[in-house]
């Protein structure tokens, strides 16, 4: 009996267990399916991933991609817009400052000039100013340039003529260092004006004649602060007719806080005309 024979099959392989072919298969680190053997495996960002996943991936990481592009765009314009925004508030504010500044050095041009020219004296105005301007400290307190030339001002204008420019300036410096010893604004302007109407009796063969501004500043604090303020009118007309200036402040003084200080000084006054 012949045996029949089959030609051997060289298109099928051995089939293996379910066990063997996991061993052998790649898996999709994406969806975790089998890629089969006649699947062609790709490597997504050191991944090995099928082909259905592959092209969701790359879809979605050029989107990804992209996104991160424009966003990226958007970030550097918005730092560019912001660089733009604060050097055009810098310019601005720079431009106030210098504005500021400028206006502020015509305020006190103006006060000086207007309160000396009051008087005549407005020649001596440019110097006046640059001695004002360069005045930093008195004492141990800073000078505020503006309430330096309002004080000024304030002392030029209540004494008129009868004391000189520099005079005035001393004055402005006896002011101040009221004001650092802890004064009010509206007593330190009186300290000041003091000061002036005194230092009209600084010349030469006056009463105060050889006083330096501390000697004399001490005397106007002191009027000061027991007149209560500057001097009136009716005291500075006393104090012209006296002599001796130094006793008549001291009168001053002693009708000031008098309840008939008004009477005290008429009879000093009727005395001194004698």
């Amino acid at each position: 009996m012949a045996i029949k024979t089959m030609p051997p099959d060289n298109h099928k392989r051995p089939v293996q267990s379910d066990a063997s072919n996991a061993e052998t298969l790649d898996r999709c680190a994406n969806c975790d399916r089998l890629i089969g053997r006649l699947e062609t495996a790709h490597v997504w960002r050191n991944h090995t991933v099928c082909t259905a996943c592959i092209q969701t991936l790359q879809k979605t990481g050029k989107l990804t991609l992209e996104s991160t592009h424009i966003w990226r765009w958007i970030a550097i314009a918005a730092v560019a817009l912001f660089a733009v925004a604060m050097a055009i508030a810098a310019v601005q504010n720079y431009e106030t400052s210098m504005q500021q500044r400028a206006d502020a050095f015509l305020y006190r041009i103006s006060l000086v000039e207007t309160s000396l020219a009051m008087s005549g004296q407005q020649a001596s105005a440019p110097e006046i100013r640059k001695r004002i301007d360069d005045l930093e400290m008195v004492g141990d307190q800073p000078v505020n340039p503006k309430n330096a030339v309002e004080i000024f001002s304030a002392i030029s204008r209540a004494v008129g003529n009868r004391a000189s420019p520099e005079d005035k300036f001393a004055a402005l410096r006896a002011a101040l260092l009221g004001w650092a010893g802890g004064m009010d604004p509206t007593s330190d302007i009186a300290l000041g004006t003091n000061f002036a109407e005194l230092a009209a009796y600084r010349c030469s063969g006056g009463a105060f004649d050889g006083y330096t501004d501390e000697k004399l500043g001490d005397l106007a604090d002191e009027a000061t602060i027991k007149i209560g303020g500057a001097f009136s009118e009716r005291q500075l007309g006393f104090l012209a007719r006296s002599k001796d200036k130094l006793s008549a402040m001291k009168m001053i003084y002693g009708a000031t806080f008098s309840h008939q200080g008004i009477d005290v000084l008429e009879e000093i006054e009727r005395v001194a005309s004698r």
